[in-house]
């Protein structure tokens, strides 16, 4: 009989929203991450463009069946 082999459970996600994250160069890189149920979140989608960015997240958070928040949660990321 093999070793049982335990895999940690995917995350679930419970909203989307939208981060605007300061670059280097002076950009701004926004990015559509999902807030877990775990407390965990993920980076789904980036995105240059601030319009491209809500456009993103609000088609993966549709997707995913979760609200989109309208304000990141992360503080001083507000896109």
């Amino acid at each position: 009989m093999g070793a049982v082999i335990p895999f940690k459970p995917q995350p679930v996600a419970v909203a989307v929203q939208l981060s605007a994250n300061p670059q280097e160069d002076g950009s701004i890189l926004y990015t559509v991450e999902s807030l877990n149920a775990d407390d965990t979140w993920d980076i789904l989608d980036t995105a240059r463009d601030k319009a491209e960015g809500w456009l993103r997240a609000g088609q993966v958070a549709q997707g995913l069946g979760v609200p989109l928040l309208p304000v990141s949660t992360f503080p001083g990321r507000a896109a």
